[in-house]
């Protein structure tokens, strides 16, 4: 996840610590970087790209592009234990993995029932003018009308979700800019997708299915080719009523009634929310009666709901151990070494200890936790299209004018994986209250009307659990001098690319890093944020 909302407040108030590297790769020929590995998996994992082994070519296309400008590299990633202090962060995680699942058999069930209403329109105009004046008519009589102007739909609370954390990751391009298929929080307080790395594996949670809330399945297709028009306005009426039935289903589970403890996990999202209004403005046109007018509305309703639908599921695909190790292997084979953390270290520590102990130039990752360990840190290298962009947490801390423990303390009132943000506490606001205060404690104890959003104590543990993980490098691994770059071993490439399926694929050059990219999962897209406060 990193510090929350940290660069786009640095694009905002000192833009020229955002150092962009035009050259690329090319321009770091000689250099050595350390690679976050787990969070560069998880990039290639949830890339909206078909091939099961996407996470394979990936890496392999990455080592490539580095060897061929020359440029020196090691692999860390996140070992087989937990850090403790991400407790509270691992159970946000499951909460959002439970919230996902359930969006996303809402919305498959939306997709369903738009595709059925499709094939339905599809033969109305075959239908005479009297025939389409008797449909109206059987509609009227099996439906009644909408009691108000509101859409019965599940409340969308952001209060629940600060930031918005619950985000929805942009799969198509192409999409109409003025659908927002970003929620401002899944990639807003939070970091990735549901992102689980090795050690999550031996937990096991409980993740309900859409069938837990007895919501209605969509009814058998309508046979386009039929000409009774009787039987097109009963399955019209059939498929009114399971809108009507599901939201209102949801609806009932909203906050403030008796099941609302159970309300967080099929709330919707800003995304969904706007697609059932829109969903409900296409029903009461329909209700007046269906025509050809209504198909181009429907088509990109139905396009939206599948490209969100897909989306779900490509979240709720987290990585597994086996990712992780056929990314190691491919790493491997390509000649670049990989190291696991031990204890409770994550990678982007041990990846800042090494370039802090003069092991390698840069990290190469998203998170920002790496500029609070004052380690230059390396962003969109997996982005081929663009130019890579440098920052360098020791200058980031020159620039803001605090000491090296008000540095710590202003990325903790933040909010960071080990520590939650105060409300209404943004950047800016931080900024002011640390320089003003120097300590955390301080902030809590003059800035009163700001208070933590859980108790004192429980929020002061947190900030020394943060403090101490923050000013502690984890320690050099003593196999360090086996660690070196060496010849790849293109026999072993080439056989793994073939298991894989993935022969063709690397011998065209159409792999677009780009797409690795696409959403906010990780918080790292400024353009996303708009409180800086």
């Amino acid at each position: 996840m990193g510090v929350l909302g940290l660069t786009p407040f640095l694009k905002t108030t000192c833009p020229t610590v955002l150092k962009q590297i035009p050259e690329r790769l090319r321009a770091l020929s000689g250099k050595t970087i350390v690679i976050d590995g787990t969070l560069i998996t998880q990039r290639f994992h949830y890339a909206p790209l078909p091939h099961q082994y996407r996470h394979v070519l990936g890496w392999y296309r990455l080592a490539q592009e580095l060897r061929d400008n020359g440029v020196n590299a090691l692999c860390v990633f996140d070992g087989k234990e937990r850090n403790l202090a991400k407790a509270r962060e691992v159970a946000r995680r499951k909460e959002v993995q439970r919230v996902t699942v359930a969006r996303g058999g809402v919305e498959k069930e939306r997709l369903g029932r738009l595709q059925q209403l499709a094939a339905l329109l599809s033969t109305f105009e075959s239908f005479t003018q009297p025939q389409r004046e008797r449909i109206a008519q059987i509609i009227g009589s099996n439906i009644q009308d909408m009691p108000d102007d509101q859409i019965p739909v599940v409340g969308y609370h952001p209060q629940d979700f600060p930031n918005d954390e619950m985000q929805e990751a942009d799969t198509d391009t192409d999409i109409d800019p003025d659908f927002e298929i970003h929620d401002d929080l899944f990639g807003g307080p939070t970091e990735s997708p549901v992102s689980w790395t090795p050690a999550d594996d031996s937990m096991q949670f409980d993740i309900p299915s859409i069938s837990d809330y007895n919501l209605p399945s969509p009814s058998e297709t309508f046979e386009s080719s039929s000409s009774d028009f009787d039987s097109f306005a009963s399955a019209l009426s059939m498929l009114y009523s399971q809108y009507r039935m599901g939201a209102s289903k949801l609806a009932s589970l909203s906050p403030g009634t008796p099941d609302a403890a159970s309300s967080s996990e099929i709330l919707m999202s800003k995304s969904q929310h706007r697609l059932a209004q829109s969903e409900g403005q296409l029903w009461r046109q329909l209700l007046a009666l269906p025509g050809s007018k209504d198909s181009e509305e429907l088509f990109e309703l139905t396009k939206q709901s599948e490209i969100l639908s897909l989306s779900y599921d490509r979240r709720i695909d987290s990585p597994t151990p086996q990712t992780y190790a056929e990314c190691k292997s491919i790493i491997s084979a390509m000649g670049i070494p990989s190291v696991d953390t031990t204890g409770p270290f994550e990678a982007e520590a041990l990846a800042s200890s090494l370039v802090l102990n003069g092991y390698a130039d840069y990290v190469v990752s998203e998170d920002t936790d790496v500029l609070v360990y004052e380690a230059p840190l390396l962003r969109n290298v997996t982005n081929r299209t663009g130019p890579l962009l440098a920052i360098s947490g020791a200058e980031v801390r020159k620039v803001l004018k605090l000491s090296r423990a008000a540095y710590i303390d202003f990325a903790i009132l933040l909010g960071t994986d080990f520590s939650e943000r105060i409300k209404n506490v943004g950047p800016a606001r931080a900024l002011k209250f640390i320089r003003e205060y120097k300590t955390i404690e301080r902030v809590i104890k003059h800035e009163t009307k700001y208070p933590p959003r859980v108790a004192k104590d429980v929020y002061l543990q947190q900030v020394a659990t943060a403090r101490k993980v923050f000013k502690t490098l984890p320690p050099i691994p003593e196999n360090m001098k086996d660690l070196q770059m060496e010849e790849p071993d293109s026999e072993l490439v080439r056989e793994m690319l073939q298991m894989y399926g993935l022969g063709r694929s690397v011998e065209v050059d159409d792999w677009d890093y780009q797409a690795a990219l696409a959403g906010n999962y990780f918080n790292d897209n400024p353009s996303t944020s708009s409180v800086y406060v």
